[in-house]
């Protein structure tokens, strides 16, 4: 889901209006100023990757690069930054729309395998030709060195790369001509079979881009596919609102598909969550139910660093009002900018009937993120599921993101998911910066992606084979 909806996210947020004027140095500052104030002040999860001092050196150094006035777009070049420094996926410094706005960019899809870049997809068939090939240079800038430079201004949840590297593999068109270069005509330099060669690529309007990408958005419709032995089911959310979109009630889908698993006898149960971007806690602990036969847990804690945002003035009619004023009645003062939180993750929850007893078997990648990262996390610490694929999204240890209020900078207009919870899993697994590893690392080659082949269901598939015979 994560990836599915990314590039239409993408549009519907940067429709917001920024000013083309130029804006003061001692306007800018001020607006550095609110921002660094406004995040030690009600994030929690802060410090989690980058220390104090680190982030302190990173204000003090980009204050002394404005110096002179600059436009909103120039400024949020300049701070996007925050992104690969802060290091939480649901704080983001949002991209202005104006950035691309008129903007010519590459009429293609870009993917990833290894170290590697190629060519997805295009949507003008006079390049359909060059589908598959091997990317070295655009603009003469090599690939490798567009790629790190654009990464660094990608969210992402610790040290993890899956999840920004798929992001960015999906909005790339739209990056290069904001951060590198718009133009009705590129130079990209690929390699067939071994050969380079140097092709022109024509520009296409960024808006037209985006308008192709979302009439294919796939379904978040849970299924359940059985056959023999085996059964496949899918949950590509946990977004309640999803489930009524696709007329699903994801309580009475869940009863009846283990009801229906139990009735098959099915001894491998493939649950493949791989474009799960997360959703509601009800959903997971819904979810962990049927496979886990103990009481559990999912969360040991949720921790608020205020009870109230202060400078409530740049969270305009986000009903900060009720927040702050009710905040005090549920939260519980611990030490200094610390206060517990009785979330609902941290419900003690019973397992349900019809459990499944047989061998679990768990895609990921790193679009799985946020609830399905703390699910992720739980089945990881809690069971023997076997997990294939790629490293999850979501930071295993921790997740910092409920109550998301977006800042407004008054005089830039840049925006910022600011989060105020901090949840803390209920594993025994120290923070290392990552997400849940795969038991067995699969992911398409080039090769794959265009014939449409899914190599990680087939390898699970394959591994089960070996289990039967």
């Amino acid at each position: 889901m994560y990836n599915a909806i990314l590039i239409l996210l993408f549009i519907s947020i940067t429709l917001t209006s920024y000013g083309q004027d130029n804006i003061s140095k001692e306007q800018l500052i001020e607006d550095l100023h609110i921002l660094k104030k406004s995040l030690e002040n009600n994030h929690p999860g802060l410090y989690a990757y980058s220390s104090k001092q680190e982030l302190d050196n990173w204000f003090m150094a980009t204050e002394k690069k404005i110096d002179n006035e600059m436009t909103s777009i120039d400024f949020y070049k300049l701070i996007a930054r925050l992104n690969s420094i802060i290091k939480n996926g649901h704080t983001n410094v949002y991209y202005p729309s104006n950035g691309f706005k008129g903007n010519k960019i590459l009429p293609l899809g870009f993917y990833k395998y290894k170290n590697s870049f190629y060519i997805s997809k295009t949507f003008k068939k006079e390049y359909e030709n060059i589908v598959g090939s091997k990317i070295i240079s655009i603009d003469n800038h090599p690939i490798r060195e567009i790629y790190h430079e654009l990464l660094s201004y990608v969210t992402r949840d610790g040290e993890n790369m899956t999840m920004p590297s798929n992001t960015l593999m999906q909005i790339f068109p739209f990056y290069y001509s904001f951060f590198y270069d718009s133009k009705a005509n590129h130079s990209i330099t690929i390699s067939n079979k071994g050969k380079e060669e140097i092709i022109s690529v024509m520009g296409i309007k960024a808006i037209d881009y985006a308008e192709i990408v979302n009439k294919n958005i796939p379904s978040t419709k849970c299924e359940l596919k059985i056959k023999d032995t085996i059964a496949v089911l899918t949950i590509p959310t946990f977004l309640k609102p999803h489930f009524k979109k696709n007329n699903q009630n994801f309580n009475t889908f869940l009863k009846t598909a283990f009801t229906t698993i139990r009735e098959h006898k099915i001894k491998h149960l493939i649950l493949d969550i791989r474009e799960n971007g997360g959703g509601h806690d009800t959903s997971t602990q819904k979810l962990i139910s049927y496979l886990y036969d103990k009481k559990f847990q999912v969360e040991k804690d949720a921790i608020f660093s205020s009870r109230k945002i202060a400078d409530r003035a740049y969270y305009k009619n986000q009903g900060l009002f009720w927040s702050n004023t009710f905040n005090w009645l549920v939260l519980k003062k611990r030490e200094e900018k610390e206060y517990a939180f009785k979330a609902i993750g941290m419900k003690k929850c019973k397992p349900k009937a019809p459990q499944f007893k047989g061998n679990l078997y768990i895609l990921i990648s790193g679009n799985t993120y946020s609830a399905a990262g703390e699910f992720a996390s739980f089945m990881k610490s809690h069971s023997d599921a076997i997990f294939i694929g790629e490293e999850v999204g979501g930071n295993k240890f921790q997740n910092t993101s409920g109550n998301m209020h977006k800042l407004t900078l008054p005089n830039s207009g840049v925006r910022v998911t600011v989060p105020q919870i901090l949840y803390i899993m209920n594993i025994d697994t120290a923070n290392d910066g990552h997400g849940v590893t795969p038991d067995y690392w699969i992911r398409n080659t080039i090769k794959d992606e265009l014939e449409g082949n899914d190599s990680v269901m087939k390898f699970s598939l394959d591994l089960i084979a070996k289990k039967i015979h």
